[in-house]
């Protein structure tokens, strides 16, 4: 039976009332951002594979998959086959800082900003399953209409352009959670997300729009100040609580960091569920590599 036949086949009473609360739900800020990021179950993924790579402790696959407007979403998969894991995985969604890649989360340099590559390297070997993608306009995915340099959207104070770029890279990140029930090693009723800078305040968008997404670890998420005459944005982090419900979450953020000030990061961690804790670093926003100690910590207790 169709859906729409099941719904003509409810008494008329239950359909007005069933009908007016779709209406009620959807005038709500929170439900017009619902409906902005759903997307049709029925898109196809394409989803192409590369052939596995052997590494020492475990396998690396790169592939790719379609986005909901037929974009290419570049992707790679690292597991452990260390034989103490057994059964499918949990699987940590990866998303990388601004003007980076999927490359940063396997940066083996000691340079500025690669302590993400201890986060990766450590949930592997603690039995995660690691997704990392290119986000809008980064690595593989910046397009001849972008720009050289995804930090110009910060740099030019081009607010509205990057707004845009994070959400489309929340729906990304929702694809690539539909990807994960195509590989049969990993568990799809346990994901996580871990997100730096660009990628922080990505994943706990999408930690708010996907009930999938089980906890998160949010390190250095930058606040944008509102548009000119306005008082929010569609991607204020505040507009998105209701979403995140009862999910454990962590806030990483960085003493001397200034992409946000701690009465700020403080006022968001207080309207949250008691399963959120704020943890602050002496750092900037390049965070050190011990972080990564919390973030594997974070993801063993939520699991």
């Amino acid at each position: 039976m169709s859906t729409f036949r099941a719904f003509k086949a409810l008494p008329i009473a239950t359909s007005i009332l069933l009908f007016t609360a779709l209406c009620a739900r959807a005038e709500s800020s929170f439900g017009m951002l619902e409906s902005y990021y759903t997307l049709d179950a029925q898109l196809p993924l394409s989803l192409k594979t590369a052939e596995e790579l052997a590494t020492e402790t475990g396998m690396v696959a790169d592939f790719s998959f379609d986005a909901f407007d037929n974009a290419e979403i570049t992707a790679r998969l690292e597991m452990s086959t260390d034989p103490q894991f057994t059964g499918k995985r949990p699987v940590v969604i990866l998303l990388h800082g601004i003007t980076q890649s999927l490359e940063q989360w396997w940066r083996e340099d000691q340079g500025p900003y690669s302590f993400p590559a201890a986060h990766r390297k450590q949930l592997v070997e603690n039995g995660f399953a690691v997704i990392a993608i290119d986000l809008r306009n980064h690595g593989a995915r910046i397009e001849p209409h972008d720009f050289p340099n995804p930090y110009t959207y910060l740099e030019n104070g081009y607010y509205e352009a990057a707004r845009k770029m994070i959400s489309q890279s929340v729906l990304d990140v929702r694809r690539t959670i539909d990807v994960v029930a195509e590989f049969e090693n990993l568990d799809s009723s346990r994901v996580a997300v871990v997100g730096f800078s660009l990628g922080a305040w990505t994943g706990y968008l999408s930690a708010a729009m996907d009930e999938r997404i089980d906890a998160a670890v949010i390190i250095g998420m930058p606040f944008l100040p509102a548009a000119k005459d306005q008082t929010t944005s569609f991607i204020s982090q505040f507009e998105y609580i209701e979403g995140l419900e009862e999910k454990p979450m962590l806030l990483v953020a960085g003493t001397e960091d200034h992409f946000y000030k701690r009465e700020v990061v403080d006022a968001l961690q207080s309207k949250m569920s008691t399963n959120t804790d704020e943890t602050w670093v002496d750092s900037g926003h390049d965070f050190p590599r011990s972080t990564a100690t919390l973030t594997v910590n974070h993801l063993l207790s939520a699991f």
